[in-house]
């Protein structure tokens, strides 16, 4: 059976939530940044243009690997995904066989002939969630440098086992013995101090901020419930905490969190935490995506760890069309200008 690959654009995106929807009933790998919602906010927050590519057997979208190609004064570069590096990668309703193998081929050296095409610096792409499946990538990819890394998840059907016991048990109980109120409207007023908040916290922990536009979007009505769920909590009157995550058919990615600092003894995010991990299990969601943290050592990681957290690992191949050389001498600080939310080359061998 031959695969075709497409490029994909708005008049496929029917297609493409149909076949992700479907896909996403069987496995966690597919993720809310994959619909067009996501990539029409990436487009909108200036990450470059979308190169969806579609792989097709006998007319039917069998495969797809999302990516953005940014153009700028240096030249272009080409992630699978970009901006805070979610997981992305070659999405296949095949199982693993010879078709499965040809999907994933089709697709990947296609992505890379449109990153040649554009005379990139490099074609990078995140593989899947939970997925360990690289010898594909390993295959299509076999000069890339592989950066390892890891991601942390939670399994939702052990929440009982983890919400009721120790230190994490007693700091639900704080919240809800501090009479603190969960709203989940997310009104022009309310999204106003959520973002006030979340800027707040990343100038206090030098953690880079998402842009305003970008939380809009994502909190707009059209997406509220289906693909995203964003929830407050108050006390007195005042927000004291806000949560969003986003959702596709089987994963929730925890994806901006904020608290006020004078108000986290209170608790109050470990109580939207908990209630959205509940609403999740509710609504036949099975896996939490806690995402990427910044060390073993963090804070965040251990936070993570203390709701039953386990740690699977991905990869990112960085397909570098330029020689070690010009990387070097462009530098850290001007590929990061150059190239926003892109991820480039690995800083560490600059």
């Amino acid at each position: 059976m031959s695969v075709s690959v497409e490029d994909l654009s708005p008049e496929n995106d029917a297609q493409v939530c149909a076949f992700l929807d479907a896909l996403g009933r069987h496995t966690p790998e597919v993720l809310a940044y994959h619909y067009p919602f996501y990539r029409d906010m990436l487009a909108q927050v200036g990450a470059g243009t979308p190169v969806y590519l579609g792989a097709r057997c006998d007319g039917e979208l069998v495969g797809l690997l999302p990516a953005f190609m940014h153009r700028g004064e240096l030249g272009a570069t080409c992630t699978s995904l970009p901006f805070f590096g979610p997981n992305a990668g070659v999405l296949c309703s095949a199982p693993p066989g010879a078709l499965w193998r040809d999907i994933h081929a089709a697709l990947l050296e296609a992505l890379i002939a449109r990153a040649r095409q554009a005379d990139a610096w490099a074609c990078s792409v995140c593989t899947p969630f939970l997925s360990a499946h690289f010898e594909r990538y390993d295959a299509a990819m076999p000069q890339a440098l592989v950066v390892e890394r890891s991601t942390q998840y939670q399994m939702l059907q052990t929440l009982a086992d983890t919400q009721h016991a120790g230190a994490l048990a007693r700091n639900l109980r704080k919240a809800e013995a501090a009479g603190i109120e969960i709203c989940t409207e997310p009104t022009p007023e309310r999204v106003e101090c959520f973002y006030a908040i979340y800027r707040q916290n990343c100038d206090a922990h030098g953690i880079p901020l998402k842009p305003r536009i970008a939380l809009d979007r994502l909190m707009s009505e059209g997406l509220s419930g289906r693909h995203a769920r964003v929830s407050f909590a108050y006390r007195a009157g005042e927000m004291l905490a806000g949560l969003l995550v986003l959702v596709s058919p089987r994963t929730v990615s925890y994806y901006t969190p904020c608290t006020r600092a004078e108000d986290r003894a209170l608790q109050p995010g470990v109580l939207l935490i908990d209630r959205a991990m509940r609403t999740a299990r509710a609504a036949g969601q099975t896996h939490w995506n806690w995402e990427s943290s910044p060390g073993r050592d963090s804070g965040v990681y251990r936070f993570k760890q203390k709701w039953g957290a386990r740690e699977a690992g991905y990869r990112t191949y960085v397909m570098a069309l330029r020689d070690e050389q010009a990387f070097r001498q462009l530098g850290r600080q001007r590929l990061a200008a150059a190239f926003p939310w892109h991820y480039v080359y690995p800083f560490d061998r600059l």
